[in-house]
């Protein structure tokens, strides 16, 4: 692009957004809280899309950068309506998310006595196991323990027959 219509299309680009700017200060201060605080459809744009024409004839643009320049403009006109919906609707879910809250808040001292009553119960399951664990121990050592006995006892019987 020549430095001359580099420069105008820069001085295009600067009085869209200048407009784009007030356009906006506008709503803000018209809208109610209540309302989006979007464009009025046709308003803003058309004066928008007016002065990007009315520029670009005086500096000489033809209909085709116009054309660009317009939709260009029409892309980022959409592109904010929708992170302006975006954002509200993340502002409504951080009030939603406020109001609902985490319930009611525990005290220190509430919540050092559910954790000791958690570690007792941690303590005692761990006690019943090792209890369970001790008595399979024990009767696994005694069924070992039964087959000499039992051995003893047929070798005394035996003996008995024989003398």
């Amino acid at each position: 692009m020549e430095p001359k219509r580099k420069a105008e299309a820069e001085a295009i680009a600067a009085a869209s957004a200048a407009v784009t700017e007030e356009s906006d200060e506008r709503h803000c201060e018209q809208e109610p809280e209540s309302e989006p605080a979007l464009p009025v459809a046709g308003s803003d744009e058309d004066e928008i899309a007016s002065l990007v024409e009315g520029a670009g004839r005086l500096i000489g643009h033809s209909e085709v950068e116009i054309e660009a320049l317009r939709s260009a403009n029409k892309k980022l006109t959409q592109d904010k309506r929708a992170l302006q919906q975006r954002i509200e609707t993340l502002e409504a879910r951080v009030v939603e998310l406020e109001a609902k809250g985490t319930g009611d808040p525990m005290s220190a001292s509430e919540f050092q006595a559910a954790i000791k009553k958690w570690e007792d119960t941690v303590e005692t399951q761990k006690t019943i196991i090792r209890d369970l664990q001790n008595e399979n121990a024990t009767l696994r050592a005694g069924v070992a323990v039964q087959p000499e006995k039992t051995a003893d006892i047929a070798r005394r019987s035996a003996e008995r027959e024989t003398s």
